[in-house]
């Protein structure tokens, strides 16, 4: 929900996710478009998946989401995705898009850095945490990192300059 608000404001959204594939973050939205609309009569996001692409609430919320949904991309990762991975995924989206994302990473815990560096997370984004924001210098560019734990469904802003 925070993406689709956030991409509907006009920002674009990285998303890097760990679980879910892109199909089933899609239709996870179109679902809670259907719900906001028809509160008595929504869909899960598996029901969407099986339906028929026929039902006017799916058709109505496909055409919804297609309005921010361009500003949205979603990298599936793997187990073995590291840290360098994600910042040279940031890096290539600045690049291709000239535009600086606010980007979601999902399940940052099991992401590690390279083998050979053995650092942790901490460590290759350093950060200094109040009430749960922080600003340090870690690279050359200046976006927005949202951090979802699976435990913790409170996310952690990092400015990074």
């Amino acid at each position: 929900f925070f993406v689709e608000l956030l991409a509907y404001g006009g920002n674009f959204m990285l998303f890097f996710s760990l679980e879910q594939s892109v199909l089933e973050l899609a239709s996870k939205s179109i679902a809670r478009i259907i719900a906001r609309e028809n509160p008595e009569n929504g869909l899960s996001s598996l029901q969407i998946r099986r339906s028929s692409l026929s039902d006017p609430r799916i058709i109505s919320s496909i055409n919804k989401y297609q309005t921010f949904s361009d500003r949205i991309t979603v990298i599936e990762c793997s187990f073995k995705a590291t840290i360098d991975n994600i910042i040279d995924a940031i890096t290539a989206y600045i690049n291709q898009y000239n535009a600086k994302p606010i980007v979601i990473i999902d399940y940052l815990q099991v992401i590690q850095s390279a083998p050979e560096k053995h650092m942790t997370t901490k460590d290759r984004l350093p950060c200094t945490e109040t009430q749960g924001t922080t600003d340090k210098p870690t690279a050359d560019y200046d976006c927005n990192i949202f951090l979802k734990p699976p435990k913790l469904y409170d996310s952690h802003r990092l400015r990074i300059f």
